[in-house]
């Protein structure tokens, strides 16, 4: 089934098939997907927290925040969490890790017909050119689909009136992921429906994997899924522009609630008479993964984000046989925060530049208890660790 829009008669332009619109976090499955056909394993941890600022060559530094800001109460989130919670933090230092354009490319194998320049930013939906649902759709039906990509076809045969087959669809099918690394994106996927930002979704009677996508506008909201036989891509915003939504119907529009609430009445229908099936693992189930010796164990373990690359080896495992314990990270890998508040804006610069901080915003706000040009407030707080990816803001009386 497909819908477009209220009434052709009304409006000629396909919502589903022409208009291209920011998937926002839709895209973290193609970087999810990357990484495992990496090796990369889903429980490397990063951190959650904070704004982060990373410098792009050729290009302006990539800021990213979590959605209103969010922050965790650990420092160490697995990827796989990251997925379940969609946190736009954690995925930016993946995207960094694994590279641009491993899953700009691999996105397009899968289905978005979009040409994407392989910026980090689309990763999390920033694209320079957006994408309709049909293209989303497509794609995840090929994550459905363990890896096989099929073209999308609205007319599979033509007929003529004395029941003559004139022309007839020719199926083409492309294995453009490994159908084990797929099972696993799907196992992570399903995670979402069922503690994650997709519950909203989740069907009652059989198993369903999806994503959610919002853009930082709130201006376009996604969610995508699947059964095991069925795929449904659900685009909510205002067809003729990009148009904030912000409440709806006393909600607060995101992915995760009116799409996935209309997702959910869709598919509760569209499944009735499908058959009520599990996703299996593939029998082909031997993985790649990047691991590390333990010099101490002798034990293999996955690295951690500050293991040099030059220690880091790729392993094959059967899945469920891989290690998922990481290298302890090194209490001397992230420096602590130092004290500059309450000195001179020129000190305090000095300070954070020579403990490795590059990403620094100064705000003017009055303070009477201190001299003019001297800082009074600092975020982070002193005293605890933070990566040098970190943005540091610091209040400054004017």
């Amino acid at each position: 089934d497909m819908v477009g829009g209220r009434d052709f008669g009304d409006m000629k332009f396909n919502l589903a098939t022409q208009a291209k619109r920011q998937p926002g976090s839709t895209f973290k499955v193609f970087v999810l997907l990357a990484a495992l056909e990496q090796g990369v394993s889903p429980y490397m941890t990063f951190n959650p927290n904070g704004t982060v600022v990373f410098d792009i060559f050729g290009s302006e530094p990539w800021e990213v925040s979590n959605y209103h800001n969010a922050s965790f109460d650990v420092n160490e989130m697995p990827i796989l969490e990251a997925t379940v919670r969609s946190v736009n933090v954690v995925y930016s230092q993946l995207i960094m890790r694994i590279g641009a354009y491993g899953f700009a490319g691999l996105a397009m194998d899968m289905g978005i017909e979009t040409q994407l320049n392989p910026y980090p930013a689309i990763g999390l939906g920033g694209l320079t050119i957006g994408v309709s649902p049909l293209e989303v759709c497509t794609a995840f039906s090929t994550l459905a689909n363990y890896g096989v990509k099929n073209e999308p076809v609205a007319i599979l045969k033509v007929v003529d009136k004395d029941g003559i087959v004139m022309e007839e669809h020719q199926p083409n099918s492309a294995q453009v992921l490994s159908s084990i690394n797929a099972f696993r994106a799907i196992e992570i996927m399903q995670q979402v429906m069922l503690r994650g930002t997709g519950t909203n979704a989740r069907l009652d009677d059989r198993q369903t994997a999806g994503k959610t996508g919002t853009t930082q506008e709130i201006e376009n909201a996604w969610f995508t899924g699947f059964t095991t036989n069925l795929a449904t891509s659900v685009w909510m915003g205002y067809p003729e522009e990009n148009i904030e939504m912000d409440i709806v119907h006393d909600i607060r529009v995101v992915g995760g609630t009116h799409p996935a609430m209309i997702w959910n009445l869709f598919m509760t229908e569209a499944t009735k008479d499908l058959p009520i099936e599990n996703f299996e693992r593939p029998q082909d189930d031997m993985i790649n993964v990047q691991v590390v010796p333990n010099h101490e164990t002798g034990e293999y373990m996955i690295p951690n984000r500050f293991t040099p690359e030059d220690q880091i080896i790729i392993k094959q495992y059967r899945y469920g046989q891989e290690p998922i314990e990481q290298m302890p990270i090194p209490e001397d890998a992230i420096p602590l925060m130092p004290m500059v508040a309450l000195i001179p804006i020129n000190e305090a610069n000095h300070i954070l530049i020579e403990a490795g901080y590059t990403n620094i915003l100064y705000k003017n706000e009055r303070f009477a208890d201190v001299p003019s040009g001297y800082t009074h407030r600092q975020e982070p707080m002193w005293g605890q660790p933070v990566e040098l990816i970190q943005k540091i803001t610091i209040w400054v009386n004017p």
